[in-house]
């Protein structure tokens, strides 16, 4: 996934879930050694999903009354794709 906003131009978060899982990310802040911190807004930030797209769920919701972005692993098909279904 990618987030991008006016002060950052683009970030890569890598994320593998494995088994029954979910993640919510509510914020993330990033600080560089040359310049201050800056906070990515979960709601206002474009993502982008890549690779195994049809193995995860992920959409905003709401977290506590604030919004989230959340990643859900779906539960394995009974049907066999050769591109997602293989040995690690």
């Amino acid at each position: 996934m990618r987030a991008g906003n006016a002060n950052v131009a683009r970030i890569r978060l890598g994320l593998a879930l494995h088994g029954r899982a979910a993640v919510e990310l509510e914020s993330l802040g990033l600080t560089c050694d040359s310049a201050g911190g800056v906070t990515v807004d979960p709601r206002h930030a474009t993502w982008e999903t890549r690779g195994a797209v049809d193995l995860y769920v992920v959409e905003p919701i709401s977290c506590g009354g604030n919004r989230c972005l959340s990643a859900v692993r779906l539960p394995f098909g009974l049907i066999f794709i050769p591109r997602s279904d293989h040995a690690l």
